[in-house]
């Protein structure tokens, strides 16, 4: 399955650097939606890709569901491919949740990606800035059925509230 905006923009023969300029986005911005880091798709985005979409004589699908499989299904690869509990810190700067990360996807950017959830949220909670797990990686968790959710959120604020 592919992300429904990269579909259109393919079918449309644009590239996501030209739909940007085209639509007034930040070039960021479109990138956070190709891969899937943004929980929702705006209205502007999916009024912008209307407009091509019909401008080009491209069928329009629904895009919002789409999207939402896409990012599920992104998700349930990297569970196939990374699953595994996470593992106690021994190395007190590391916390159990930078761990896992570094134990699974290698760094913050590559797990945010790949579990389809903003980069500063990753961030903030792998380095107890954030003694919560923020709604978007429980909600990515959940979405995959991650079996060791709960386990990790009390590794994680112990973690929190020992070293920091």
């Amino acid at each position: 399955m592919k992300n429904p905006i990269v579909q259109i923009l393919d079918d449309c023969g644009t590239k996501p650097a030209e739909f940007a300029r085209e639509y007034d986005f930040s070039r960021q911005a479109i990138d956070y939606y190709v891969n899937g880091v943004y929980p929702s798709l705006s209205d502007k985005l999916l009024d912008s890709l209307y407009d091509l979409a019909v401008d080009n004589g491209v069928e329009w699908p629904d895009v919002e569901a789409l999207y939402d499989q896409w990012r599920s299904a992104e998700r349930a690869n990297w569970y196939e491919r990374h699953a595994q509990r996470p593992r106690p810190v021994w190395d007190h700067g590391t916390s159990p949740f930078d761990t896992l990360i570094k134990d699974t996807s290698g760094n913050r950017s590559r797990f945010a990606k790949d579990l389809k959830v903003p980069v500063r949220d990753i961030t903030r909670y792998a380095r107890g800035e954030a003694t919560t797990m923020p709604m978007e990686l429980q909600k990515a968790f959940d979405d995959i059925k991650y079996p060791w959710k709960a386990e990790l959120i009390a590794m994680q604020y112990n973690w929190c509230t020992e070293y920091m």
